[in-house]
C-alpha cells in the first residue's frame, strides 16, 4: 500500500499546480427612497398608507429568511424541519473579472446554529491547513459535523427532497440539536449553479456512500474546481456504521456498471440498500479510493487534459476518526478554456457503452 502511494506522488511531481486564494467579496445592498410632498390631505393619508405596508412586507421578508433555524426550546418541534435552504438566487454568489468566473463567500451566514457541543465532532486540523484562506463548496453539510471554513453550502432541501431531507434533518437535530442549511438545494452530482472552474475546493465528509453514482459526481466536482484547486474527501471504514459490516466493498468495477448506466436513486437494488443500510448505497475502502483516481487519470489526462494528483491519505480521518480521508489537487494542465466543456456528456470510449 504505501509503495502505490509513493509510486504515484513520485509520478505526478512533474507536475506543479498552484493553488488560487480568492478574497471574500461582501454584497453591499444600497437602497434610496424618494420623498415628494404632498398638497392635499387625502393624498398624504394614501401615501402613510402605503409606507405602513412597505413596513409590514419589509418585515415579512425578514421573518421568512430566518424561520429555517429550528426552535429546539420546545415551542416548536425539533423533528419536523420545514426548509433546508437559505438563499435562492444562484447569481448572488457568482463574480466575474479578467481571470474568469469564481465564487464568493460571506461570513455573514444569516444564521446562528445552536448545536449541542459535547455532540459535536472535532476540528479538522488537515482541513484548515489545506483549506484556510480559499472560497470552497460543501457538499451534503452537517451541523454535528461542521468544518468551520469558508463555504457554500449544496445539499438537500424540503422543497426538493422532502424525504431524504426529513431524514438527515431529523437525524442531525435528534444527535446534535441542530440541521445544517445549505445555500443551494441541488444533487451533489449537478452543481448546475456554479461556473466551471469557480471554486478553489470541493469539500465532503461522509457523502459520497450515499450517491448512486460516484464517478459522475466526481466529474462535477473536478468540472467546478479551478487549476490548482483541492478536492477533500472523507468516507466512512466498512464498520464505521455496523448495518455495513460483512458487506462486500464497493468494485470500481461496480461504479463503471452505475456510470454506465448514468444510475439514479431508482436504480438497481438502490431502494431496498437505502432502506436497508441507512442510505449507504456503497461500501468504500482504500484501494477503492485509489482505483477512482486512477480511473478518472486514465480516461481525462490524454484527452482533456485534466487529472488528479494525490496530495494527502489517511487512513483514518481527523475529523469524526471513523473514515478514510484522501484529497486531490486537480490539475488542468493546459491554459485553454475549460468553461465549454460539461463532463457528464463527454463517453470515453473504454467506460462507455455505445
Amino acid at each position: 500500500m504505501l509503495k502505490l502511494l509513493n509510486s504515484l506522488k513520485q509520478e505526478n511531481q512533474r507536475l506543479s499546480p498552484t493553488t488560487v486564494s480568492i478574497s471574500n467579496n461582501y454584497d453591499i445592498l444600497s437602497l434610496s427612497t424618494t420623498r415628494r410632498r404632498s398638497f392635499s390631505v387625502h393624498y398624504s393619508l394614501f401615501v402613510v398608507f402605503l409606507s405602513l405596508c412597505y413596513v409590514l412586507f419589509s418585515n415579512s421578508v425578514v421573518v421568512t429568511a430566518t424561520e429555517t433555524v429550528p426552535d429546539i426550546s420546545g415551542e416548536s418541534s425539533p423533528n419536523t424541519p420545514t426548509s433546508g435552504s437559505r438563499t435562492s438566487s444562484p447569481a448572488s454568489r457568482i463574480r466575474h473579472d479578467s481571470t474568469g468566473y469564481y465564487i464568493a463567500c460571506t461570513k455573514d451566514k444569516g444564521y446562528t446554529y445552536k448545536p449541542n457541543p459535547s455532540y459535536l465532532a472535532s476540528e479538522s486540523k488537515l482541513a484548515h491547513k489545506l483549506l484556510d484562506g480559499m472560497c470552497g463548496i460543501e457538499i451534503g453539510p452537517s451541523a454535528c459535523n461542521p468544518f468551520n471554513l469558508n463555504t457554500i453550502e449544496v445539499g438537500l432541501s424540503a422543497e426538493n427532497h422532502l424525504s431524504e431531507f426529513t431524514y438527515y434533518s431529523t437525524n442531525q437535530v435528534r444527535e446534535c440539536g441542530d440541521y445544517a442549511k445549505v445555500d443551494y438545494s441541488s444533487d451533489a452530482a449537478d452543481l448546475w449553479m456554479f461556473p466551471s472552474s469557480s471554486s478553489d475546493f470541493v469539500l465532503h465528509s461522509h457523502v459520497w456512500e450515499h450517491l448512486p453514482n460516484p464517478l459522475r459526481a466526481l466529474e462535477e466536482w473536478v468540472r467546478v474546481t479551478k487549476h490548482g484547486g483541492v478536492i477533500f474527501v472523507i468516507v466512512p471504514h466498512p464498520c464505521a456504521s455496523p448495518l455495513d459490516c460483512g458487506r462486500p466493498p464497493t468494485t470500481i468495477q461496480d461504479l463503471l456498471d452505475y456510470y454506465q448506466v448514468n444510475a439514479n436513486m431508482s436504480s438497481f437494488d438502490f431502494p431496498e440498500r437505502y432502506e436497508k443500510y441507512n442510505g449507504h448505497l456503497h461500501v468504500f475502502n482504500h484501494e477503492l479510493l485509489l482505483d477512482i483516481m486512477l480511473w478518472f487519470n486514465q480516461v481525462y489526462s490524454d484527452v482533456l487534459h485534466v487529472n488528479l494528483i494525490l496530495n494527502t491519505f489517511l487512513m483514518e480521518d481527523d475529523k469524526v476518526g471513523n473514515g478514510y480521508h484522501i484529497s486531490w489537487v486537480v490539475n488542468k494542465m493546459e491554459s485553454r478554456q475549460l468553461s465549454d466543456i460539461y463532463y457528464g456528456r463527454y463517453c470515453h470510449p473504454h467506460c462507455c457503452s455505445k
